[in-house]
């Protein structure tokens, strides 16, 4: 197991977490072996790293449990704080969305936190959400997206197509006489080479008894193996949530958004989860959400997409609840079938995606 992975597996852990120093079996160099509260090691002398199972080989294995005994004597007891003691952890800076005006408001994406974005189906919310996922790798987060909708053939040209802007989407009429849109191959191939594992997608043709547990897993691995910070789920009806009764419905979406809730807090990583809302609601958007008043509660931003007709605009997003600032507010934005792109009508966004620099 290389550094890099064990970093990736267990972020933090190689300099903050509690370790315990012993003479290396491998290279026999003094006090260089490190065994981490993970339960895995590292050598820093010969740059070895394993897991715990490996070191009882190496070692006798007695003794390992014995520190491993130790080490676990030694840790503050879990829940409790020093208040005198505590430093508080380097939370990292908040994420652009790509839309000045919206991170003028938010102040950005913050870690540990969870937004939730709301609208009328089909008011463009994954077209939204899917240029904001660029708009974040654009700025150097890994970003993990769960579609209950598309499939990765057609998540995959979505994303494409986005990225490519106008200078590289061609126009044509199919045979049924529609204008259609395609990437230019020489340009696809670019935009795949430059997003490369920087954008990760859950596969939703993988099914398990609770799809809750099952993106909770998926996006734990995510972020460990591939250090993704960034998880869009697409959308909270379309979660496969297993339910006994009709009745518990809701209350199953309900710990479906805790349990988002708090990965988001364990991973410092920021979650944005899509909702429909309810039918014949009034005009308080927060309370129009299906499900219940949890969802809202728990959700650090709420944002609405609402598509406009008879305007000079085409789309509105509407800021409806910012538990950091509190500043609300309605942003209004152009669409561009052609490049399936939101275009702020005032303000500055994100135009152009790296890729375009790299060739």
């Amino acid at each position: 197991m290389s550094t890099n992975v064990l970093e990736r597996m267990f972020p933090g852990s190689i300099e903050t977490e509690h370790c315990y120093l012993l003479d290396c079996p491998f290279c026999d160099e003094s006090l260089s072996l490190q065994i981490y509260a993970a339960d895995v090691w590292r050598c820093v002398s010969c740059n070895r790293t394993g897991d715990l199972e490996a070191l009882k080989k190496a070692y006798d294995a007695e003794y390992i449990v014995a520190v491993m005994d130790q080490m676990d004597k030694t840790r503050p007891p879990e829940g409790l704080i020093v208040v005198s003691e505590y430093v508080k952890p380097d939370e990292g800076k908040s994420a652009s969305t790509g839309f000045n005006p919206i991170d003028r408001m938010l102040g950005g994406l913050m870690p540990g936190m969870l937004t939730v974005m709301t609208g009328k189906r089909g008011e463009g919310k994954s077209t939204f959400a899917c240029q904001m996922a660029l708009n974040l790798i654009n700025e150097g987060k890994r970003v993990c997206f769960y579609s209950g909708e598309l499939n990765a053939t057609t998540f995959q040209s979505w994303i494409v197509n986005q990225a490519a802007g106008p200078r590289f989407v061609d126009e044509y009429i199919d045979r049924f006489g529609e204008t259609r849109y395609r990437v230019d191959a020489w340009a696809k191939a670019h935009i795949l080479t430059w997003l490369g594992d920087r954008l990760i997608l859950y596969d939703n043709g993988v099914i398990k008894s609770s799809e809750r547990n099952s993106i909770i897993e998926r996006f734990t691995l995510a972020n460990r193996f591939y250090g993704c910070e960034m998880f869009f789920v697409d959308n909270l009806m379309t979660a496969r949530i297993p339910i006994d009764k009709e009745r518990d419905y809701y209350r199953a979406q309900s710990n479906f958004v805790r349990d988002l809730t708090a990965f988001a807090i364990a991973n410092n990583a920021h979650v944005i989860m899509i909702a429909h809302p309810r039918k014949n609601t009034g005009d308080d958007l927060n309370d129009a959400i299906a499900g219940t008043g949890d969802i809202t509660n728990l959700a650090s931003n709420v944002m609405a997409i609402i598509k406009k007709e008879d305007t000079d605009w085409d789309s509105e997003i509407e800021i409806t609840k910012n538990r950091q600032y509190g500043t609300l507010g309605t942003i209004r934005f152009a669409f561009d079938r052609k490049t399936r792109r939101y275009k702020l009508l005032a303000g500055t966004q994100t135009e152009k995606y790296g890729w375009e620099d790299e060739i």
